[in-house]
């Protein structure tokens, strides 16, 4: 003969779900808590869809320690182009500026206000100004 439930209807799941979190949460106080990681993003004006935006900013954010540096009309190696009575400083420009606080891990969004053909070297100067001790040669795992 089966045995009835003693718990009504949604409690057991309440149940586990409390015991879950129970060992979830001792078990991570018996761990070291792994460091967040530092990425610095340096961007134009299509990163401010996000940077404006709190739903998108949360998950861009999530789980690292985000430093964002956007910037309307944000070249490469020269200052960009006229916004607002301002221009904001070149990508090289930020990265040097940042000196030791710049992310591990740096993400470069602009390109829209570069002529083509001076594209991939001011690309160089970039890798170069932002530290290329910290680049990984082969960024997706990739055999060489």
């Amino acid at each position: 003969m089966a045995r009835k439930a003693c718990l009504p209807r949604g409690w057991a799941s309440l149940v586990v779900a409390l015991l879950t979190t129970a060992v979830l949460s001792s078990t991570a106080t018996a761990r070291q808590p792994a460091a967040t990681p530092r990425v610095t993003v340096i961007a134009d004006s299509v990163l401010t869809a996000i940077s404006w935006n709190d739903g998108p900013l949360r998950t861009l954010m999530n789980g690292f320690d985000m430093q964002l540096q956007v910037g309307v009309c944000r070249r490469l190696t020269e200052p960009g182009c006229p916004f607002e009575n301002d221009r904001v400083p070149s990508v090289v420009d930020v990265a040097q500026g940042l000196g030791s606080s710049l992310g591990q891990t740096a993400v470069v969004e602009v390109g829209y206000n570069e002529p083509p053909e001076t594209f991939a070297a001011a690309f160089g100067a970039v890798d170069h100004g932002a530290g290329a001790r910290r680049r990984d040669p082969n960024p997706l795992g990739q055999p060489a």
